[in-house]
């Protein structure tokens, strides 16, 4: 069995990249209902190699410095 360079590593990933198992709004409030059909290619990389993808990270709107506010900013580092 090939376990891969990233076996077991858990990883969270930014909002903005899709994801077939969560709504991918990127910060938005237009996006905020998107679920994408198929996983990003950096996603699909990460679980190729191993990684567990625990979940998503919210951002501020389209990974600019402010956000919408209408749209609540992110608390996660």
């Amino acid at each position: 069995m090939n376990l891969g360079p990233l076996h077991g590593v858990p990883i969270t990933v930014k909002d903005l990249c899709d994801t077939a198992f969560a709504q991918t709004a990127a910060g938005t409030i237009l996006r905020r209902d998107l679920m994408p059909i198929a996983d990003a290619t950096v996603v699909e990389q990460l679980e190729l190699g191993g990684a567990l993808i625990l979940g998503k990270l919210a951002m501020t709107e389209g990974a600019y410095t402010s956000h919408y506010p209408d749209n609540p900013g992110p608390t996660n580092p």
